[in-house]
C-alpha cells in the first residue's frame, strides 16, 4: 500500500476528474462526431445527456441502498467504465455507441465515493488543505483534456478519444489498489443493509439543511461549467469553422492559466475568509461576469468575447468546488454514506442539466446561453444566502 501524499493525491485528482476528462475529450469532438455517425449534433448532445442521465440514476440508487463497500464499488466503476470505453472505440454507427455510453455513464455512477476515501485519509484543515490541492491538480487535468481531444482528432480519429479514457480508467485503477488498506474500514463484513425509503432521505436533508442548499449549488455551478465545453464547440468549430485542434488549444491555455491562478488563490482565500463569504462573492462575480453576453452577437470580436468571459467564468468557479465538499463534509456528516451519495447525484444531475440545455439552446446568439447561466447562478447566491442566515453571528 502507497501513502505517499503527492501519489494519493493525484489519483484522487484523476480519479474526480474522470467526468470532466470524458466531457473534456468529446468537446472538440462534437461536430466531427455528428458528422461521422451521420446524425445531428443535438444527437450527440443528446447522447451525452443519457450518458449524464445513467449516472445520475446509478447514484440515485446508492442513495437508496446504505453501503460502506465504498472501495468496492469505485473499482467495479472503474472497471466497467474502462471496459465500456474500450467498446465506444469499436462501435461503427450511433446507437452501438448509446449502449455503450450507457454502460459508461453507469461506472462512472459510482465514483462520489472517492469522497469517503478522503475523508477517512484526512479531517479538519488537513481536509481542507488536501481539497485545495486537489483542486489545483484537476484545474491542470481538466483544461488539458480538450487539447488533448483535438490533437487526438486531427491526427487519429474519434475512435482514439474513447481509447484515450480507456487509458486513463485503467490508471486510475491501478492507483486505488495501490493506495487503499483493504483491512481497514473501507470493505468491512456486515450484511447488506435494508433499502432506505425516500422519506428517511427527505427527513435527513430536512435535519441537514446545509447539505441539500450546498448540493443544489452544486447542480447549478458544474451545470455552469458543463455548459461551456458542450455550447463553445458548436460556436466556434460549427458556426465559425475552427479546427478542432485550435478550439483545443484556446480552451485549453485559457481554462487552464485561470483555474491555476484560481486553485492558488483559494489556499489564500481559505485562511482569511469563510467558505460561504467566499462562495457568495464568486457567484456575483460569475453573474457580473456573464452579463455581456446576453448582448453579444457574431462578429470580429464574438469569438474573442466568448473566450474572456468563459476565462472569468471558470477563474471564479475553481474558488467553489472545495469549499462547496467542506461545508457538506468537514463538519463530520452524521451518515457520510448517504451524505456522499446525495452529494454525487447532485453533481451528475448538473451534466444532465447541462446537456439538455445545450441541446435546446438558440445558437445564432449568445442570449440564451448567457441567460441559463445567469438564472443558474442566481439560485446558488440564493442558496448560499440561505445557509449565511442560518450560520450563528
Amino acid at each position: 500500500m502507497l501513502t505517499n501524499f503527492y501519489y494519493r493525491l493525484l489519483i484522487i485528482a484523476l480519479i474526480m476528474s474522470l467526468t470532466k476528462i470524458y466531457t473534456g475529450l468529446l468537446s472538440p469532438a462534437i461536430p466531427a462526431l455528428a458528422l461521422n455517425l451521420g446524425v445531428s449534433i443535438t444527437n450527440i448532445q443528446q447522447l451525452i445527456s443519457i450518458r449524464m442521465a445513467t449516472t445520475a440514476l446509478v447514484k440515485f440508487l446508492f442513495v437508496l441502498i446504505p453501503s460502506s463497500l465504498c472501495t468496492l464499488w469505485l473499482l467495479i466503476g472503474l472497471g466497467l467504465f474502462s471496459l465500456t470505453s474500450l467498446l465506444s472505440a469499436l462501435c461503427s454507427d450511433y446507437q452501438s455507441l448509446l449502449i455503450s455510453q450507457i454502460g459508461s455513464g453507469a461506472g462512472l455512477g459510482t465514483m462520489m465515493f472517492v469522497l469517503m476515501i478522503m475523508r477517512d485519509w484526512f479531517s479538519g484543515q488537513q481536509l481542507r488543505q488536501f481539497n485545495s490541492n486537489v483542486t489545483i491538480l484537476i484545474s491542470i487535468i481538466h483544461p488539458l483534456c480538450p487539447l488533448i481531444g483535438g490533437l487526438l482528432l486531427t491526427h487519429f480519429s474519434w475512435e482514439s478519444l474513447f481509447v484515450a479514457m480507456t487509458l486513463f480508467a485503467g490508471i486510475c485503477v491501478f492507483g486505488l489498489i495501490s493506495t487503499i488498506d483493504f483491512q481497514k474500514s473501507h470493505i468491512p463484513s456486515q450484511p447488506l443493509q435494508r433499502l432506505r425509503s425516500i422519506s428517511s432521505i427527505i427527513r435527513y436533508l430536512r435535519d441537514n439543511p446545509t447539505l441539500g442548499l450546498v448540493s443544489i449549488q452544486l447542480m447549478m455551478t458544474r451545470g455552469g461549467a458543463l455548459i461551456w465545453p458542450l455550447c463553445l464547440p458548436v460556436f466556434l468549430i460549427d458556426q465559425l469553422s475552427w479546427s478542432p485542434e485550435k478550439f483545443g488549444l484556446a480552451f485549453t491555455s485559457i481554462t487552464m492559466i485561470v483555474q491555476i491562478v484560481g486553485a492558488f488563490s483559494n489556499r489564500f482565500a481559505i485562511t482569511n475568509f469563510s467558505e460561504t463569504g467566499i462562495i457568495r462573492s464568486c457567484h456575483g462575480m460569475i453573474i457580473a461576469g456573464i452579463l455581456p453576453l446576453v448582448f453579444l452577437s457574431y462578429g470580429p470580436t464574438f469569438a474573442n468575447s466568448l473566450l474572456i468571459t468563459m476565462g472569468i467564468y471558470y477563474f471564479f468557479t475553481t474558488f467553489l468546488w472545495s469549499n462547496y465538499s467542506t461545508l457538506v463534509f468537514g463538519n463530520y456528516p452524521k451518515d457520510p454514506s448517504l451524505t456522499s451519495s446525495i452529494y454525487g447525484l447532485s453533481d451528475t444531475l448538473a451534466g444532465v442539466i447541462a446537456a439538455l440545455v445545450s441541446a435546446t439552446l438558440y445558437y445564432q446568439n449568445t442570449f440564451s446561453f448567457a441567460a441559463a447561466i445567469i438564472a443558474m447562478h442566481s439560485l446558488a447566491y440564493y442558496c448560499n444566502h440561505r445557509i449565511e442566515q442560518r450560520q450563528p453571528r
